[in-house]
């Protein structure tokens, strides 16, 4: 029979793997931006337009992208308005890292609004292709002769 000990160890040692396998399995380097799904993604853009949350849509922009002047003018645009899904159609079309979300949502007033989201999946975590990065990683190839 264990001692009390024992049993006390082994429910630690237990405890401490859930959690370990809780968050170390989903290889997300920060769960606070991008989104686990491409539905998610566009998901979380309409719920933070309509909340006119300008640093929920900077945190959906893909890592390194300055977002912030694409981000105003979209929530300007369309925020406030209580957008919902009406159509959403995801496709795939270069990979499983990048997809188009052509989404039709209805505002609260009756309108209707029409967008193509380009989507891209860094680290695991699905983004909205928002804002430019600013420095780009690769230089241009020259295209002198010898």
């Amino acid at each position: 029979m264990k001692s009390r000990a024992t049993r006390g160890l082994g429910l630690a040692a237990a405890a401490a793997l859930v959690s370990v396998l809780a968050t170390g399995c989903t290889g997300d380097p920060d769960p606070k931006t991008g989104a686990g799904s491409e539905r998610a993604a566009v998901d979380t853009y309409l719920t933070a337009l309509n909340a006119r949350d300008a640093e929920a849509l900077n945190a959906l922009a893909p890592p390194g992208n300055d977002a912030q002047a694409e981000v105003s003018e979209r929530i300007g645009r369309l925020g406030g308005r209580e957008l919902k899904i009406g159509q959403l159609d995801l496709e795939h079309e270069f990979g499983p890292d990048v997809a188009t979300a052509q989404l039709t949502a209805r505002a609260q007033d009756g309108t209707t609004h029409d967008e193509r989201l380009g989507l891209t999946r860094t680290g695991g975590r699905w983004y909205i292709t928002m804002g430019q990065h600013p420095a780009p990683s690769k230089t241009p190839a020259e295209t002198k002769r010898p």
